[in-house]
């Protein structure tokens, strides 16, 4: 009896120092029970297993300075702060950022976590095999948002399952490069909600500025009303936001010349505002007493805009007529692009179809500016000949940023 227990005891050292090897050489077999693992070993296998499954499902791994730059760009992470190994809480949801493995983690456990199989053996092939075949049925949204978010490819079917997400992705994170799924998001958008607030009016990285782009989309889709709910919101909570906002659960301190910057612009779309029953007059005395109101709250606001000169944003005061007129840099209200096509000219179109007749082939780099749209295309207007317009497939368009 004490020859089998000896026996037993000499077999277990010889496995513990066969897996204590094959974890130092990084080469631990499928057939390893990770219910073995320490939770480092766990969390660096997991590292491992999750960059090698999205690169086989076609992920291009960014280089370490693009995964840097957008992580600054969509969180405000700066990952030269990180280590390798760490995973970084975006702050929304399950969202983590690794700098090893250059991804976003979006699982809403560890791959590892199968407490349903109690203390049965879970090898490494069993969690190779769930991810392939998603058995916890995040897979997807794990490849899809990394793709989006790093490769700029779209897996525009799966965002448009699901509207929430889609909503997170460009309001929450910023992201912008795809056409068409940030027009999708733009109806989603609830803008009577004072936690949608600061992602409506600014970037989580604020060096980026605020989000010009966004509020003039909103105007377009949402028209006037979602204006109005903004200011509103922002008329709440204005010195509230002095001790900081929440982006992404972090709080920030927004520079007031921004704050400013973006109370400007929202009234800017007020004054300019007219429709059958909204004539230019009236949106020009309800701008005033918009800016009324915040001053009401912020006397040093009149200081600041009389000295800054409305922050050279083509608005016009006036005291007598109790009117705030938007007399100048009105480019600011419109969201221009510019063509891009490896055929380096792109066809502006009669209608929004490949059959219609070609008005103009434009040359790559081209202004134009987006009136409206339909389906995948854009309706726009030349910069330098306001005369021309046509349909542009969305995909041959970039948003031009306005310094």
């Amino acid at each position: 009896m004490i020859k089998k227990i000896l026996k037993l005891i000499f077999v277990f050292i010889l496995l513990s120092n066969a897996t204590f090897h094959s974890i130092a050489n990084n080469k631990l077999p499928d057939n390893m029970n990770t219910m073995l693992l320490t939770n480092k070993e766990l969390s660096k296998l997991e590292i491992e297993l999750l960059n090698k499954f999205l690169i086989h499902q076609g992920y291009k791994l960014p280089s370490a300075k693009t995964f840097h730059l957008r992580c600054l760009d969509y969180f405000n992470i700066d990952t030269n702060e990180i280590s390798e190994d760490e995973y970084k809480f975006v702050g929304n949801d399950n969202n983590y950022i690794n700098k090893k493995g250059r991804f976003l983690f979006n699982f809403t456990e560890s791959i590892f976590y199968r407490p349903d199989l109690l203390d049965a053996p879970y090898t490494i092939a069993d969690a190779r095999k769930d991810l392939e075949t998603d058995y916890s049925g995040e897979t997807r949204y794990f490849i899809a948002y990394n793709k989006l978010l790093f490769n700029d490819v779209a897996d525009n079917e799966f965002f448009l399952k699901n509207p929430a997400l889609l909503v997170e992705v460009v309001l929450n994170f910023n992201y912008e490069n795809n056409n068409f799924l940030y027009e999708n998001a733009i109806p989603l958008i609830e803008t009577n909600d004072k936690t949608v607030l600061p992602y409506v009016l600014f970037y989580n990285n604020y060096h980026k500025g605020y989000r010009a782009r966004l509020l003039n989309d909103l105007y377009v889709y949402q028209g006037i009303s979602a204006i109005k709910e903004i200011l509103t919101l922002l008329d709440d909570n204005w010195h509230k936001m002095d001790s900081g906002i929440n982006l992404l659960q972090t709080k920030v301190i927004i520079p007031q010349a921004l704050r400013d910057n973006a109370l400007l612009h929202l009234l800017k779309l007020v004054s300019q505002h007219h429709d059958q029953q909204t004539t230019q007059q009236h949106s020009r005395s309800l701008a005033y007493q918009y800016l009324q109101q915040f001053i009401s709250k912020d006397p040093q606001l009149a200081l600041r805009l009389q000295k800054n000169n409305y922050y050279q944003m083509g608005l016009t005061l006036q005291p007598e007529q109790k009117q705030l007129l938007s007399t100048d840099n009105n480019d600011l209200l419109n969201n221009i692009f510019i063509t891009q096509s490896s055929d380096n000219y792109i066809n502006l179109r009669q209608s929004p179809t490949t059959k219609s007749p070609v008005i103009r082939q434009l040359p790559n780099q081209y202004k134009v500016i987006k009136l409206h749209t339909d389906g995948n295309w854009y309706y726009m207007k030349s910069i330098e000949n306001e005369s021309l317009s046509g349909y542009i497939h969305m995909s041959q368009l970039v948003y031009f940023v306005q310094k």
